[in-house]
């Protein structure tokens, strides 16, 4: 047997020692704290109760820690317990083959065991809080170590003056680099003739919502905010005459209006709208309501409650009643609204329908419903999505809901669209308006302005721009 005495001004070092000379195997037989530090007793393999030397004291309570390698050391003082407890466990198995077992000595037996791993577990926990706390108390001690050892390194004066000539040379290569990259940028906006104050409103523009190329179109036309704003207001092509013309009314033609558009984007209720602003100058009977989309439960019950609410035909396009086939039966009719299915572009349902209302003997009159809701990408794929309609008027709906308008109002111009109605609400009577370039224009100034905030009150713009 192997034993070895290690002497280090702490537990970590004295580890160490043991962990370099006798391995990941080693076993620590005994420690305590010296006028040098911790003197440790190990041995390099496994050592059984009988083998310990006499003159070796017994570990303390919080002597068990694991080595550098991570391998815990045994602990003798459990090796002597094991014994006693291999004793006790033939006792008990003893007292079990005969006649008569004592279970009150098994229990007690038992929780001696359980109390014994508790303890064992309790120094470790204990030893490995001590070796903590020596590691921070000699932490300072080496880190001033090594401030001391840096300090006592010969400078290398020309190193060091090379590296300081290196810093200047980078740093004013840095300003050179960036004053070329000003002197280009400024040539640039010189070549297309931008100023820093034109640059400053086209920022301005697309936070409103507005692409790029809309933006510098109204820059380059005006010399300040307020003129790009009211080149953009007049830009945006809008109609007071309602989606039936009277000259359509008086000379007893009917016309068909289909609302075209995505799920989701009020078509539907834009449709009750328009039947209640009809009613207001015009017979109800002189008006149908046809839903393209029976098996869409809410969109049918709705427009059929509120069709016998309101006293008009309703109509349902179904496997036995064709689109054609309603018309016909509407010929007489002034005004025929259709809700349109809003399908996926990769649905099927979407050629069929498109097949359908293009391919009908009457002429139907598309009219296109973009929600201000939706991103500039989003509406510009509704109307590539829609184009073959050949549509050239449209209805903006949810101004309510929405946070910015220049995507909406920069498709409309981009498209040249012809805005016939904008919608602010849920309301059937209230909240459908002939539309104003003007008050779109401050309205989605209002809320680039006012972006991402809380509006308690309803933001019609009808009703005023706050």
């Amino acid at each position: 047997m192997n034993i070895k005495r290690y002497v280090a001004p702490d537990m970590r070092r004295a580890l160490k020692k043991v962990s370099e000379d006798l391995g990941s195997e080693a076993v620590i037989l005994s420690n305590r704290k010296t006028a040098q530090g911790v003197e440790l007793w190990a041995s390099g393999g496994e050592v059984k109760a009988s083998e310990v030397p006499a003159w070796l004291p017994d570990l303390p309570p919080h002597a068990e820690q694991k080595n550098d390698a991570g391998n815990q050391g045994n602990i003798i003082r459990a090796k002597r317990k094991e014994s006693q407890l291999e004793a006790s466990l033939k006792k008990i198995k003893k007292n079990t083959v005969s006649d008569t077992p004592n279970i009150n000595a098994i229990k007690k037996e038992m929780a001696s065991f359980k109390e014994q791993i508790r303890l064992q577990n309790r120094m470790l926990t204990d030893l490995m809080q001590i070796v903590s706390k020596e590691d921070l108390k000699n932490k300072p001690v080496i880190e001033q170590e090594k401030q001391e050892n840096e300090r006592n390194k010969p400078l290398n004066t020309d190193r060091t003056i090379r590296n300081s000539d290196e810093i200047e040379n980078n740093s004013s290569d840095e300003d050179h680099e960036r004053k070329s990259h000003n002197a280009i940028k400024n040539d640039r906006r010189m070549a297309k003739g931008v100023s820093d104050a034109q640059e400053t409103l086209v920022s301005q523009f697309r936070d409103m919502g507005l692409s790029s190329r809309l933006a510098k179109y109204l820059v380059q036309r005006c010399d300040d905010w307020k003129g790009g704003c009211d080149l953009l207001a007049s830009s945006i092509k809008t109609s007071s005459t309602p989606i039936w013309s009277d000259q359509t009314v008086n000379s007893g033609k009917s016309k068909f209006v289909a609302l075209l558009g995505p799920t989701g984007v009020g078509k539907t209720t834009t449709i009750a709208k328009l039947a209640l602003r009809f009613r207001q100058s015009n017979s109800v009977k002189q008006m149908a309501l046809v839903t393209l989309d029976p098996g869409r439960l809410g969109s049918k019950d709705y427009l059929n409650s509120f069709a016998k609410q309101l006293g008009c035909d309703y109509y349902e396009k179904t496997s036995d009643l064709s689109l054609n086939s309603i018309l016909k039966r509407c010929a007489d009719k002034r005004l025929v609204l259709i809700d349109t299915i809003g399908y996926s572009i990769n649905d099927r349902g979407w050629h069929e329908q498109q097949a359908e209302l293009l391919d009908c003997e009457q002429s139907i009159y598309p009219c296109l419903v973009l929600p201000s809701t939706q991103q500039r990408a989003v509406l510009e794929a509704i109307c590539y999505d829609y184009q073959r309609y050949q549509y050239r008027e449209c209805i903006i709906s949810k101004l309510d809901e929405c946070v910015s308008l220049g995507e909406v109002l920069n498709t409309v111009v981009e498209h040249c669209l012809t805005v016939k109605y904008v919608t602010d609400g849920t309301s059937l009577t209230d909240d459908l308006h002939q539309p104003d370039g003007v008050k779109l224009v401050q309205f989605a100034e209002h809320l680039g302005q006012h972006a991402w905030q809380h509006i308690t009150n309803k933001m019609s713009f009808y009703a005023g721009v706050a």
